[in-house]
């Protein structure tokens, strides 16, 4: 089996690695599972310092940059592939927000050139990282199920939601399957706090180091935290299963808000630090909890990873770099 990653040096992407080439989870610790041995990866990355990382971790694989999906050699990259997970994505809410064109040029107007590369290269299936975080907008009361409409209220997600739809364009066209993953609040980054996003990597960092941490909506905010070796199990079910139905959320079902999320923490490290809220402006998604049955009875996949035992893991991985220690790394604060 021929695999294609993209955003291979991402969160995502190099759990997914992890798991497929040396049957680990994010904390290290061997897996026993299905995954096929004639499996053969191609690893895409847009940044070349991302390249030479991948190499220097993984010397046997297959790795390429790509730049805006625009390389001619993409579709001799990809040739033939028969699953094509497409993790890439250049944005965060944030920085969405802040220039939402040039999220649309380099996301939606690139994966569209991506789409095309691929059906020439007779990709089987196409398997795409949407957000179920933030495609359902403001909703309340219980769990979100993908027949629920879309409501994207902020530029990330219009831009998920815009490729989501060319994406199922493009494979009725061109007769390649594919696979929307919509994911809950993603953690469990064995590394540390990478971009301006993760609230569990970035508090666990600030609480290490001692500092404040500040919770510019408040801590009332409900989210769906998915730990990423539950997320992995999915992809490499993605690989696979049949696709009948191709839209699934991924989640737990479960709602934590983040002054129970904080507790966890404080509890987990010992360590307490002050919580300030600065603006304490309203969040634009106050609550948001992923019905995951249909994935559920689909695959008959469930999630493993009780909360408290994936935040003790990511503490343990994080300790394991110096996080906690006197001359640990420091994290960005959220």
């Amino acid at each position: 089996m021929r695999i294609v990653i993209s955003g291979a040096s991402g969160f995502v992407g190099r759990m997914l690695l992890e798991r497929l080439l040396h049957g680990r989870a994010a904390d290290g610790t061997p897996v026993v599972d299905q995954v096929p041995t004639d499996v053969s990866i191609v690893a895409l990355v847009h940044k070349p310092a991302s390249l030479v990382l991948l190499k220097e971790v993984h010397p046997d694989l297959e790795v390429h940059r790509v730049d805006g999906w625009d390389d001619l050699g993409l579709e001799s990259m990809v040739l033939g592939a028969d699953v094509f997970f497409h993790l890439a994505w250049s944005s965060v809410p944030r920085i969405a927000a802040q220039d939402p064109a040039r999220d649309v040029r380099e996301n939606v107007e690139g994966g569209l050139r991506l789409l095309n590369g691929i059906s020439n290269a007779g990709v089987r299936r196409f398997v795409f990282l949407s957000s179920g975080g933030t495609v359902y907008g403001s909703r309340t009361g219980a769990p979100i199920t993908e027949d629920v409409p879309v409501d994207p209220t902020n530029a990330y997600a219009c831009g998920k939601v815009c490729f989501e739809q060319y994406l199922r364009e493009r494979a009725e066209h061109h007769g390649f399957e594919q696979v929307i993953l919509r994911p809950s609040n993603l953690y469990g980054d064995p590394s540390g706090p990478t971009k301006q996003q993760g609230v569990v990597e970035h508090w666990f960092g600030s609480i290490a180091a001692g500092r404040a941490i500040d919770a510019w909506h408040g801590l009332d905010v409900t989210r769906d935290y998915l730990h990423i070796d539950d997320m992995v199990e999915v992809l490499l079910a993605a690989m696979t299963k049949p696709v009948q139905t191709s839209t699934f959320n991924v989640g737990t079902g479960i709602g934590t808000s983040l002054s129970e999320l904080l507790s966890h923490m404080f509890e987990i490290t010992g360590i307490t630090v002050p919580v300030n809220s600065p603006e304490k402006n309203p969040p634009d998604l106050p609550w948001n909890v992923l019905d995951p049955g249909l994935l559920q009875r689909s695959w008959g996949i469930t999630p493993k990873v009780p909360l408290r035992t994936g935040l003790e893991r990511t503490w343990r991985s994080l300790q394991s770099r110096g996080y906690g220690s006197p001359n640990g790394p420091l994290s960005v604060q959220v």
